[in-house]
C-alpha cells in the first residue's frame, strides 16, 4: 500500500493509485473484522464511511492547482471509491462474503441481518448516483449508476431466479439504454445549465488547418545542386599533367 503510495506520487501513476486505495480498503476490512461480532456485522457500514470519506478527500485534493499533475490519479481513485460504497451495501456482496469469512453458511434462500436494509442500498445507490451526477454535472456519477443498475438486476436475478440468465441479460441492456436515452432526451434541452447537446461542434476551419500542417511535408521538395564536380585531374608522370 505504501510503496504503491509512493510509486503514485514519483510517477503521478494512475494505476498505482487505484491499487494503493484498494489495498488500504481492504486493509481497514480485515483489520476491524478481528475486533469481535460486533464488528463484523457493523463491518458493512464501516466501509460505506471508509468509501465516502475518500471520495471527499479527493474531491478536495482536486480542487488545489498545485496537483494537477495527479488529475488522472484522483478521478481514478474517485471512480475506485463509487465502486467500493455501491459494493460494500451490494446484497450479493454482503451475504456471499459473509458466508466466506465469517462461515454463516447461508443458503440462497436465508437472509443475513439487515438483509432489508441491504437489499434498499442496492436498489437505490445506482438511482441516487443517476440524480446527483446530473445535478452536480457529474458524468463520472451518471455513467457508474447506469453501469452499476445492470449489477442490481443480476444481483436481483440471482436470489429470485425469474427469467433465464439471457433474458436477465437482456432486460438489464434494455433497461440501461432506456435510462440513457431518456437521459439525453431530457437534457436536449439545457436544464440549470446542464445539456447533452455538444456546444462546441467542429470547425471546419480548424480541420482545413491541420490537413494543410499534415501535408505540407509531403508538398515540398528540395533540389541539390552538385557543385562538387571532379574532372580533368591529372598527376604527375606516366604521361598526365600536374592539372587539378
Amino acid at each position: 500500500m505504501i510503496l504503491c503510495l509512493y510509486l503514485c506520487m514519483r510517477f503521478a501513476d494512475a494505476f498505482m493509485a487505484s491499487i494503493s486505495y484498494l489495498s488500504f480498503f481492504v486493509f481497514i476490512f480485515l483489520f476491524y473484522i478481528k475486533m469481535g461480532s460486533i464488528a463484523k456485522i457493523t463491518a458493512p457500514f464501516l466501509m460505506l464511511d471508509t468509501s465516502a470519506i475518500t471520495y471527499s478527500i479527493m474531491k478536495n485534493l482536486e480542487k488545489k492547482d498545485r496537483l494537477i499533475i495527479y488529475n488522472f490519479c484522483i478521478k481514478s481513485v474517485k471512480f475506485l471509491t463509487l465502486i467500493t460504497f455501491y459494493a460494500s451495501a451490494n446484497y450479493f456482496v454482503v451475504k456471499e462474503l459473509s458466508n466466506q469469512m465469517f462461515g454463516l453458511q447461508l443458503t440462497i434462500h436465508n437472509s443475513i441481518p439487515l438483509g432489508w436494509l441491504f437489499w434498499i442500498l442496492t436498489f437505490t445507490i445506482p438511482v441516487i448516483y443517476i440524480f446527483y451526477g446530473i445535478k452536480g454535472k457529474d458524468f463520472l456519477f451518471i455513467r457508474t449508476g447506469l453501469g452499476l443498475i445492470a449489477t442490481t438486476i443480476f444481483t436481483i436475478r440471482y436470489y429470485h431466479n425469474i427469467f433465464p440468465l439471457e433474458i436477465s441479460m437482456f432486460i438489464a441492456g434494455t433497461v440501461t439504454i432506456a435510462i440513457s436515452y431518456s437521459l439525453m432526451q431530457y437534457l436536449k434541452i439545457p436544464k440549470r445549465g446542464y445539456t447533452s447537446t455538444d456546444l462546441h461542434p467542429g470547425n471546419t476551419n480548424l480541420l482545413n488547418a491541420e490537413a494543410l500542417i499534415i501535408i505540407q511535408p509531403f508538398g515540398t521538395s528540395s533540389k541539390t545542386e552538385n557543385n562538387t564536380l571532379f574532372g580533368g585531374g591529372s598527376g604527375e608522370g606516366a604521361g598526365a599533367t600536374g592539372d587539378f
